[in-house]
């Protein structure tokens, strides 16, 4: 006598975006147990691709020839058979595998953001469970020899990079650098024996060499030389340096 199963109610949502396949592998400790050997589930669709999960009851590489099933695991893989992959979506895929024992309880291993590979490229693990644990009546893996495999895929937008405009602030303040129609600070720099005294009793260089400058840059890279041009904001000021060559 079979049993049925049914359903009341919504199901409790796995979340948003999940989608989730079950296959039933039948008489499991059957299966071909020689390293590397795999059984292949149906194929089934995902964004596009097509997909088949591969199991390898006695693993998918020699463990130094040990037959001892206490020591060898089994092998689970999410394979892509077919399709376009997700290379030029900007797209990564989540998805988990899970293993059911009669209870409803489930050993689960879950890959973050993996891009979907070229065909017959293999997302998985080596060593999923030990082959010795699902053998193991007490662990009710096995319902009736069927082994219940459970993969949920996600798909998984990459965050994209924000745009951060370059701040054109630092270019504009080195233009500024010299540039006598903006500045408002004139420093005339000459050597010491050519200078001559105005009638305010000022000392002004004979033959100089004149260098602008902007007070509100002074203030913060060069404080001693602001404290010479003095506050009068707004108005052209003249310095003159002697004694040093320009």
């Amino acid at each position: 006598m079979e049993a049925g199963c049914v359903t009341i109610g919504c199901p409790p949502s796995r979340g948003e975006g999940w989608i989730s396949f079950r296959f039933d592998f039948h008489s499991f400790a059957e299966l071909s147990d020689e390293s590397g050997d795999a059984t292949e589930s149906p194929v089934f669709l995902f964004n596009g691709n097509w997909w088949t999960v591969d199991i390898c009851p006695g693993g998918d590489s020699d463990d130094e020839g040990d037959d001892n099933d206490d020591k060898r695991f089994v092998s689970i893989y999410m394979c892509h058979e077919r399709g376009e992959g997700l290379h030029n979506n900007n797209t990564t895929i989540t998805f988990e595998i899970k293993i059911l024992n009669k209870n409803g309880a489930h050993m689960t291993k879950t890959k973050l953001g993996h891009v979907i590979g070229s065909e017959g490229s293999s997302m998985g693990w080596s060593k999923f469970i030990k082959r010795s644990r699902i053998l193991n009546k007490s662990n009710n893996f096995l319902d009736n020899g069927t082994l219940a495999v459970v993969i949920s895929i996600k798909e998984t937008p990459k965050p994209s990079t924000p745009f951060v405009p370059r701040n054109p602030c630092q270019n504009l303040i080195k233009e500024t650098f010299l540039d006598e129609e903006t500045s408002d600070v004139c420093f005339e720099v000459a050597n010491g024996n050519e200078v001559m005294e105005e009638n305010n009793g000022a000392k002004r260089a004979k033959c100089s060499t004149s260098f602008h400058a902007h007070r509100f840059i002074l203030r913060t890279c060069a404080p001693m030389l602001a404290y010479l041009c003095g506050l009068d904001c707004g108005k052209m000021t003249t310095v003159s340096i002697i004694d040093v060559k320009p």
